[in-house]
């Protein structure tokens, strides 16, 4: 069974992908209004995906009606912008590390990984090192900008404040890699919920 388009992968991931251009407002848009779009971006995952983006669902989730990566992609956005609103560095870098970081490792990963990882045949190398890439890219841009634009959690003093440029990097890569690692795992939870809970919890503690 499937969607009324024949279903893309890379469609899916592009999906995945694109929000992440919200993190750039999460410092300069009230809080207001950062939450009331991350909980439409929960309703978007649940209910209107399917509608608006043909071919993005996969077999099963067209035979439950129900895609639980997708709603557990807004709900973890949200989790992290509830747990860490005061450090939206925090927020936005495991936002990137889960959207860009997995999303490129699959793109990447069906075109070239021939090459798979021999603890995870459906993973590549190639898809595990443009995770680690893309995502500290992503991370440690979005890290630089969010402190840049004036997160409230400096106005406070937050130890975020003062880190350097290399400390910046080491924490994105770091959590970066770490995360690439659990990705390529065949773990029985969803990547939407294990990566940007990591990496989230791995920024915090890095940074704190």
């Amino acid at each position: 069974m499937r969607d009324a388009a024949t279903y893309s992968e890379t469609k899916r991931k592009i999906e995945h992908i694109v929000p992440l251009g919200f993190a750039f407002t999460l410092t300069i848009f009230p809080k207001w209004l950062v939450f009331t779009l991350s909980v439409t971006a929960v309703v978007y995952g649940i209910f209107l995906s399917r509608l608006l983006v043909k071919g993005t669902w996969r077999d099963e989730e067209m035979r439950k009606g129900f895609s639980t990566g997708k709603a557990a992609y807004g709900i973890m956005v949200l989790i992290l912008l509830l747990i860490f609103h005061k450090k939206m560095q925090i927020a936005a870098g495991a936002w990137a590390v889960m959207a860009l970081g997995d999303g490129a490792a699959s793109i990447i990963g069906i075109r070239y990984g021939k090459t798979k990882l021999p603890w995870n045949k459906d993973k590549s190398w190639m898809g595990m090192l443009a995770f680690t890439l893309a995502g500290f890219a992503a991370c440690a841009g979005l890290l630089y900008y969010t402190q840049a634009t004036g997160d409230a959690s400096t106005t406070i003093g937050s130890a975020f404040a003062l880190l350097s440029a290399k400390r910046l990097m080491a924490m994105a890569l770091i959590t970066s890699a770490v995360c690439a690692a659990v990705e390529s795992l065949p773990l029985p939870v969803n990547d939407n919920i294990s990566i940007p809970a990591l990496a989230g919890l791995l920024l915090y503690l890095l940074g704190g």
